[in-house]
């Protein structure tokens, strides 16, 4: 089996979590607003990929992820919707906390 797709997608989020994670505190980790942007990020994106997968633009090759599979989507999918995501979010929201302050 091939996963070359997961350890990309795990180093990704290693180096851009390595930017973020000196600025994340627990009350970033904590916040509402956080996960259900989060949530509704994650969402759209969900379908985004379901109406990719039915009209054929993307699929995923069974001999290129990992057998688990969840609403049609392989596990490294869900683990890059909601890294990246929450990832994201959480650079954004500490960007954008040093620009107010400069």
């Amino acid at each position: 089996m091939n996963i070359d797709y997961l350890y990309f997608d795990l180093a990704l989020l290693a180096a851009v979590m390595s930017f973020a994670w000196p600025a994340v505190t627990l009350e970033d980790l904590r916040s509402g607003r956080l996960w259900s942007t989060s949530v509704v990020l994650i969402a759209l994106w969900f379908i985004v990929d379901q109406i990719a997968l039915e009209t054929g633009v993307w699929y995923f090759p069974a001999e290129g992820t990992l057998p688990i599979r969840v609403a049609r989507l392989p596990l490294e999918e869900w683990l890059a919707l909601f890294g990246h995501t929450v990832i994201t979010r959480l650079v954004l929201r500490n960007t954008l906390r040093r620009g107010a302050r400069t």
